[in-house]
């Protein structure tokens, strides 16, 4: 036996279902406005792209650089097209402080920076995988190509350094739609050790010049010498070794008084408070001192 369909089954489910959404209307007019809202501003993002003025666009269908975007809106199917956008203004890129050697083994401290400006999306985005990432690393090889080969004479900041460092970098990211508006460097700095070696021969030359001078005033070699004197102290080795023995002696006894203290404090059972003990330590420390 075939069961009969009860005809007003369905107009009873339409009714039913037609007076609960009436009900939660009523009930919840405002949380459906908001997500009515959504859902027509999410379709409108998944269906078209503005690109603002000040950026370019690059349109990808499937997968695929099609065309460049210029500032506007542009429509897209949803899912299948996407628009990338890159500022087309010129931006600054600072390095961050670099440390290089040159051929003769002197330290310097650089920093550079860099002025570029994206000239073809469509390269800088396919290209490479992130542009401002490859270029800070390539800035950091140019500039140590720059500068490692020079003589320290020319390590100093100068428009030739600066050309030099703009080429080296306009030929590595000519592949990349990237066109250099400017580079150059900001500081050039040796260190402390360096400076030091780099005066030292100066310092010798003048040091001579004094030498000769007392020399033809017929002054003795022994007594100009003593007149110019020496840039550094001259300290005597077994003074030096008995400095070091005697300070290596006052902190064995005082790690051997710091001992004997705690020992005390256990066998008698007793305690002090730790500022009392670092007080009376202090003290030990301080006549130990005394004694030099």
């Amino acid at each position: 036996m075939q069961e009969v369909a009860d005809p007003g089954f369905l107009e009873r489910a339409w009714t039913w279902v037609s007076a609960f959404v009436v009900l939660a209307w009523k009930e919840h007019t405002r949380e459906f406005l908001y997500a009515i809202a959504g859902s027509v501003w999410a379709v409108m993002r998944l269906a078209g792209k503005t690109v603002e003025s000040g950026h370019v666009g690059v349109k990808f269908s499937f997968g695929r650089a099609v065309r460049t975007c210029e500032p506007g809106f542009y429509p897209l199917i949803p899912v299948f097209q996407v628009i990338r956008i890159v500022p087309s203004r010129a931006r600054t890129l600072d390095l961050p402080r670099q440390t290089l050697a040159t051929d003769d083994g002197l330290v310097f401290e650089v920093d550079a920076n860099l002025v570029y400006r994206v000239a073809d999306a469509s390269k800088a985005l396919v290209e490479v995988r992130d542009y401002e990432a490859a270029l800070g690393q390539l800035l950091s090889l140019s500039v140590h190509e720059v500068l490692a080969s020079r003589d320290r004479s020319a390590l100093r900041v100068s428009r030739e350094l600066d050309l030099a460092l703009a080429r080296a970098m306009q030929e590595r990211v000519d592949a990349w739609g990237i066109a250099i508006e400017r580079a150059g460097f900001t500081s050039i700095r040796p260190l402390q050790q360096t400076t030091r070696i780099t005066q030292l021969r100066s310092r010798l030359r003048t040091r001579a010049r004094v030498l000769d001078t007392l020399v033809q005033d017929e002054l003795p070699a022994g007594l100009s010498l003593g007149l110019i004197g020496s840039p550094t102290r001259m300290t005597s080795r077994t003074r030096s070794l008995r400095a070091v023995e005697r300070r290596s002696r006052e902190a064995a006894e005082l790690r051997n008084l710091t001992r004997r203290l705690d020992t005390w404090l256990a066998s008698k059972d007793k305690t002090l408070l730790s500022a009392e003990r670092g007080n009376f330590l202090r003290n030990a420390r301080e006549i130990l001192l005394a004694r030099r």
